[in-house]
């Protein structure tokens, strides 16, 4: 994102003190390292000891999204590999998206800056409707209303996007 959006303030966070360390190499090889601020956090709740999250014009996300069945039906070289806090989603696979609404009304700027406020999280095959649902319910209250769903190269869904 930094690389093409060279104005943009970019606050990066993850749950895995290891994600961040790696994020934090590939950054500084592409030299992008002073627009870029990680914080170990674990969705909103800031873990690192430093300050709460601010607010944000936009939010994206690729949170864990695999549900608890499906997990085991990974392929190995996904399943074998991957730490599982960054595949389990819980039961549906949707227990993220509900947080992640839950708490972005919190951390959007309303006025949404130049560009607009708005989220944009990845999603699993299959699960477009109940995570435009998720946010139709629980983002209301925050202005943001209009939900699409964006397709991969194999038209399937795999993005959506939320916005006033």
């Amino acid at each position: 994102l930094a690389a093409h959006a060279p104005r943009a303030r970019i606050v990066a966070t993850d749950i895995s003190a290891a994600a961040l360390a790696m994020a934090g190499r590939q950054v500084a090889r592409h030299r992008l390292a002073p627009r870029i601020e990680f914080r170990r956090a674990d969705l909103f709740a800031v873990t690192d000891g430093g300050p709460p999250l601010g607010r944000f014009d936009i939010i994206i996300s690729n949170p864990p999204y695999i549900d608890d069945a499906g997990r085991a039906r990974l392929d190995p070289e996904i399943r074998l590999y991957e730490p599982e806090i960054a595949l389990a989603g819980g039961c549906d696979g949707l227990d993220f998206f509900r947080a992640i609404a839950g708490g972005a009304g919190e951390h959007l700027e309303l006025d949404g800056g130049r560009g607009g406020s708005e989220v944009i999280v990845e999603i699993g095959a299959g699960q477009a409707n109940a995570v435009v649902a998720i946010f139709n319910r629980m983002l209301t209250d925050a202005g943001l209303q209009r939900t699409s769903v964006i397709n991969d190269l194999d038209a399937i869904p795999r993005v959506v996007r939320v916005r006033p």
